[in-house]
């Protein structure tokens, strides 16, 4: 799912997405969601990759933006996490306040991650 959001008037592209999970078809797909991005906004993704950071389906679709979860641990399965397959991916244009996985009993097999996100302070002259 794509959402363009307008938050204290800025706008932002917002992405939401599940790939396969046939490891062959998650990087075209990445790719191909990435391609549809609209230019010239801020973007941030949600992803339940379904491989770990590192491989090719998670590299094409974080390229260029952070990866906000880095330090948040494992997501799956939520009721021993083991593996870390979400991710949330920040445009470096947008601050990352702070960021966690909060365990909301059993309403997936994932857990969430949840960020708080704000304007990143302009690069010095």
């Amino acid at each position: 799912m794509l959402a363009v959001l307008e938050v204290g008037g800025r706008r932002l592209a917002v992405l939401g997405t599940h790939l396969d999970l046939d490891a062959a078809a998650r990087p075209e797909t990445a790719g191909r969601l990435r391609a549809r991005l609209p230019g010239g906004l801020p973007v941030v993704v949600g992803a339940d990759v379904n491989e770990e950071p590192g491989g090719p389906a998670w590299a094409a679709l974080s390229a260029g933006l952070v990866d906000a979860a880095a330090d948040c641990g494992p997501t799956f399965p939520a009721r021993a996490p083991n593996r870390r397959i979400d991710g949330l991916f920040v445009d470096p244009a947008l601050a990352v306040l702070a960021v966690g996985r909060p365990d909301p009993g059993p309403v997936s097999d994932h857990l969430p991650l949840v960020a708080d996100l704000g304007t990143a302070a302009p690069a010095p002259p």
